[in-house]
């Protein structure tokens, strides 16, 4: 009797008037969603979905879903413990060869904002050394990813000359893709956005060694 119920529950799932379809009663309906991964509705209540930059996967699905992408690919934080006060920002960079580096900045004074649009200023240019044709970036800052998707501006001048700047460096890349995350699927690149911020102005930690003098140029560090 089972196998014949999941015979005809197939059998209906492949003609599409199953996506319409009022008559499935919810445990037909429930295992139907779990046999396919994919929510089955009427057409009173349809599923939402969310835009391509915003990512709400399991971590799982988004690790397999990011494994896929075979891109060199930046996970970025930044954080102000005031804003504006001490700042810092952490990022983890995965290269297409296998070679992963994690960077802990000091930033001193900024607002979170600012932590973060420079924060992806400088990973950006530490990835561009690897010379990688395709880049994708993710992150937690809603306001900071949407903005940049969406190509629109900040109400801050300062920040959008800040922003130029990052739209700037990545034209050096032949394609770069740019997706939103929530903050429990970047807790690496959060760890290291703490040690930032206990490092400080032009100070910099690599792969979680010791601080070291940063290569930050002052003309970088005074623009916001």
């Amino acid at each position: 009797m089972a196998e014949q119920a999941k015979k005809l529950l197939l059998e209906t799932l492949n003609h599409s008037t199953v996506k319409e379809d009022k008559s499935l009663r919810s445990e037909e309906r429930a295992w139907l969603e779990d046999y396919t991964g994919k929510a089955i509705h009427s057409a009173n209540k349809r599923p939402i979905h969310k835009e391509r930059w915003q990512i709400r996967d399991s971590k799982d699905n988004f690790c397999k879903w990011w494994k896929s992408q075979d891109k060199c690919t930046i996970f970025f934080d930044g954080t102000s413990k005031g804003n504006p006060r001490k700042s810092g920002a952490g990022d983890v960079i995965f290269f297409q060869n296998g070679k992963k580096d994690e960077f802990s900045w000091g930033f001193g004074l900024k607002t979170n904002n600012q932590a973060e649009i420079l924060n992806l200023l400088k990973a950006c240019q530490m990835a561009r050394k690897e010379n990688p044709n395709e880049i994708l970036i993710i992150g937690d800052s809603e306001l900071l990813i949407k903005t940049m998707v969406k190509k629109k501006r900040l109400k801050d001048p300062a920040l959008n000359k800040q922003l130029a700047r990052v739209n700037r460096t990545l034209k050096d890349f032949h394609s770069v893709q740019i997706c939103h995350i929530l903050r429990g699927l970047n807790k690496d690149a959060d760890r290291l956005t703490n040690i930032g911020c206990s490092l400080q102005e032009g100070m910099i930690s690599i792969n979680v060694e010791s601080p070291i003098k940063a290569t930050i140029p002052l003309v970088e560090r005074v623009l916001l």
